[in-house]
C-alpha cells in the first residue's frame, strides 16, 4: 500500500532515514528500534500515510504487551537455532518479536501471540539436562 509504496521504495526510504527495523505484511507493521530511531520512523510513516494513522496504531498498541522467559543459559543456542532459523519461525508464526539474551527471553507484540511464545519457549527447554556438580557411581554387588 502506500507505506510501502512502489518496489518497497517508501518503506526503504524510511528504514534508511530513521534507521528502525521496519517489517510490513499485509496491514500489519511492526518496528523495532532504540527511542530516537522510532520517533523517527513515526515521524516519517505519518508524513507518508497522512491524518488519521496515528489513532489506529495507538488502538492497535492497547494489546501490545511484553513477557521474559528465564531459561537456563547454555540453552539459549538451542532456542535460537541454527542461523537463527528456529527463532524467526516462531517470531513469524506467532506475530511477535523475540529477543534472546543471555539467561533470558523476551518476547514482545500481542496478547495472544506474546503466549504462544511463551509456551514455545517454555516446551523447548522442557526436556532440557540439567548440569551436576559431581558425578557419582557406584558398584552393585549382587549375591553369588
Amino acid at each position: 500500500g502506500k507505506l510501502i509504496g512502489r518496489g518497497g521504495a517508501n518503506l526503504t526510504r524510511i528504514r534508511e532515514a530513521s534507521g528502525a527495523r521496519i517489517l510490513a505484511s499485509g496491514s500489519e507493521v511492526r518496528v523495532w528500534g532504540d527511542a530516537d530511531s522510532l520517533a523517527r520512523a513515526e515521524a516519517l510513516m505519518g508524513e507518508t500515510l497522512g491524518e488519521g494513522w496515528q489513532e489506529h496504531a495507538q488502538s492497535t498498541l492497547k494489546d501490545a504487551t511484553q513477557a521474559t522467559v528465564r531459561v537456563p543459559e547454555h540453552m539459549i543456542k538451542d532456542i535460537i537455532g541454527k542461523g537463527g532459523a528456529r527463532i524467526a519461525r516462531a517470531e513469524r508464526e506467532t506475530g511477535t518479536r523475540i529477543q534472546c539474551k543471555r539467561s533470558e527471553v523476551v518476547i514482545t507484540g500481542a496478547k495472544r501471540g506474546v503466549e504462544e511464545a511463551v509456551r514455545r519457549v517454555q516446551a523447548m527447554t522442557s526436556g532440557q539436562t540439567l548440569e551436576a556438580d559431581r558425578v557419582y557411581t557406584c558398584t552393585v554387588v549382587g549375591v553369588g
